[in-house]
């Protein structure tokens, strides 16, 4: 259970603000932290 929820949790939390992203249209100025936090999932999960 714990490893599968280790690997839902960073998945969904990309997925969530990848459709954030998609909403604005793209622009990230409102909201810079969330862009720094999305690259640290992404740096993490591509290794």
């Amino acid at each position: 259970m714990k490893s599968a929820l280790k690997v839902i949790w960073p998945l969904s939390i990309i997925l969530l603000l990848a459709l954030m992203v998609l909403q604005r249209g793209g622009t990230s100025m409102e909201n810079p932290l969330s862009d720094h936090r999305l690259e640290g999932w992404l740096s993490i999960s591509s290794r």
